[in-house]
């Protein structure tokens, strides 16, 4: 099993336990999921909870809060790798390779030294990433756009 946490440290290294619990009880995908946001700044829950809202409206799977603190097992992980994607999000890829899975839910720590690195337009990035490698959706509303203009020139 693999488990992936962010180094600074503001998911709770002791839930990983819990995770390796669930792992045993037959769980091959256990995700560390936030019980709130408080820890983050306005605009981050603003921003955080828009873009939940957004992958839920095209249909994308995904937990809410969920990042990327999770187990894989080495069985997901050797299937993960044969995506051809360049960018691969993985919180929405994991659901097409193990449609079980468990959550394990912590309260999110203060961040110990330094701040964020991922600022607004590494949000923006990520976020079009995953919405155009997983969903037709953006690609019907721009061809639906195009559509609606071509018939507004040509009137």
């Amino acid at each position: 099993m693999i488990v992936s946490i962010d180094s600074d440290l503001q998911d709770d290294p002791e839930k990983i336990l819990e995770m390796i619990l669930k792992f045993y009880e037959g769980y091959e995908v256990v995700l560390g999921v936030r019980k709130n946001r408080a820890t983050d700044g306005f605009f981050k829950r603003v921003t955080a909870h828009f873009f939940y809202r957004l992958v839920n409206f095209f249909g994308m799977p995904s937990v809410y809060n969920h990042a990327d603190f999770r187990l894989l097992s080495r069985d997901v992980v050797a299937e993960l790798k044969k995506f051809p994607e360049r960018a691969r999000y993985l919180r929405s890829l994991i659901f097409s390779v193990e449609s079980k899975y468990a959550c394990v839910y912590y309260d999110c720590g203060a961040r110990m030294l330094g701040h964020s690195k991922f600022n607004f337009s590494k949000m923006v990035s990520l976020a079009v990433d995953g919405i155009t490698s997983f969903s037709s959706a953006p690609i019907r509303l721009i061809s639906l756009f195009g559509i609606i203009m071509f018939f507004f020139s040509f009137v």
